[in-house]
């Protein structure tokens, strides 16, 4: 698991880099991101990109990585009032960030737009 291994992790890093993944590698994420010089996308991997998503999300992450500002996605309300919502998008699998919770590596989420990821 990768919680494991965020002891080890460098406190900073000689270029810039940007780290793309999802799901068990929840925690190694939200450490990096700690990091100056490191960003982090949640999304597919370079398989996926090649072979299970549709072009608009090729793009979308495409668009990230050569600094463009991505489109913003049409959203469905499903609950509340007709306001606004504004808050950074966080989140990954609840599994992951369960087992952060008391650590020095627990995200904070005030304030944000939370979307959890379980697996059963």
């Amino acid at each position: 698991m990768a919680v494991h291994m965020l002891p080890a992790l460098p406190t900073t890093v000689p270029c810039e880099k940007t780290v793309i993944g999802f799901s068990d590698a929840t925690a190694l994420y939200y450490a990096l991101r700690q990091i100056p010089g490191i960003s982090v996308i949640h999304g597919p991997t370079l398989n996926g990109l090649a072979t299970k998503v549709d072009d608009v999300s090729r793009r979308s992450i495409l668009d990230i990585l050569t600094g463009v500002t991505p489109t913003p996605l049409p959203l469905e309300r499903l609950h509340g009032l007709a306001d606004s919502i504004k808050g950074p998008l966080v989140g990954g699998n609840l599994t992951v960030l369960a087992s952060t919770a008391g650590s020095r590596w627990q995200p904070h989420f005030r304030d944000s737009i939370v979307v959890l990821e379980a697996r059963y």
